[in-house]
């Protein structure tokens, strides 16, 4: 890289937009290595990451994309993928935050800038699915997932996979496919099309799977009747009930164990092994 890309602040002694950016993005690896974040660091990142938007926005001229490349990195003469990884960056501190419709905008941002961008077409599948409430949502949420995988792929064979080898920015794409390789084979599962999910779950080095009756089960058109006590136990061993739950504590466990709620945060969810607790149900009623 030449000198420029070495350079913190520009010629009026104000941070250049990759001291920006750079910024930004130390503060988030540094509070995901915290074992419990803050609403202050979040703050301080999504005004950093705002700015560093802002001072990009200038230097991309309009209709100016970024692709994959051998020497793609974040450096100053590739604005264009600085930009589309700072909304990028924005896109996934909001949905941290459970702000959905504010991270699919910053995501679609992202896209504009770096249509082939794996990790945002993850993330805005993610995102959709999460909050889709139609069947055209869900198929939108698909195709970013599938367009995540499809761009990975061609990325793999290119030059016999030294693309993805030659910076940590194409390699960080190889990544965020396999993301999106999990939560497509999911959606795929719970839509009856097992053959499809199949191909990806072994990309993925699954070799088994819950089976249709947990992952694509019929919804009964009534609550099965409950068994007579002289009939002793029922035939069914699994029942799924919709609305089992009295609304309010539905809407208190939704609160309690959102995608933003402390829970995670002050318990390390992702950062030791696996826990849980055991409470019985009345007592939360």
């Amino acid at each position: 890289m030449g000198p420029i890309a070495k350079r913190t602040k520009t010629e009026s002694g104000t941070p250049s937009p990759l001291s920006l950016y750079r910024q930004a993005v130390k503060l988030v690896k540094q509070q995901q290595q915290q074992l419990c974040g803050s609403l202050g660091s979040d703050s301080l990142i999504e005004q950093k990451l705002q700015q560093s938007v802002q001072a990009l926005a200038v230097r991309v001229q309009e209709g100016e994309t970024a692709e994959h490349s051998l020497d793609l990195e974040l450096c100053l003469d590739e604005p264009a993928f600085l930009l589309a990884s700072a909304h990028l960056q924005l896109g996934l501190l909001y949905r941290q935050q459970d702000r959905l419709q504010e991270a699919a905008q910053q995501l679609q941002h992202s896209l504009q800038h770096f249509p082939c961008f794996v990790a945002a077409h993850s993330a805005l599948g993610q995102v959709v699915r999460a909050s889709a409430a139609s069947h055209d949502e869900l198929q939108q949420a698909e195709a970013h997932l599938q367009q995540a995988v499809a761009s990975a792929e061609q990325l793999s064979a290119q030059q016999d996979g030294l693309l993805l080898q030659s910076n940590q920015a194409c390699a960080a794409e190889a990544d965020a496919a396999d993301a999106a390789r999990s939560a497509l084979a999911m959606m795929l599962c719970q839509s009856g099309r097992e053959v499809e999910a199949a191909v990806h779950l072994a990309a993925l080095g699954f070799k088994f799977r819950l089976s249709n009756e947990v992952l694509h089960y019929a919804l009964p058109s009534s609550p099965p009747a409950a068994a007579p006590a002289e009939q002793g136990a029922s035939d069914f061993l699994l029942q799924v009930l919709d609305n089992a739950l009295p609304q309010q504590l539905l809407l208190h466990l939704q609160q309690v164990f959102a995608p933003a709620a402390p829970f995670w945060r002050e318990h390390s969810y992702g950062r030791v092994g696996y826990f849980s607790y055991f409470f019985r149900l009345v007592s939360c009623l």
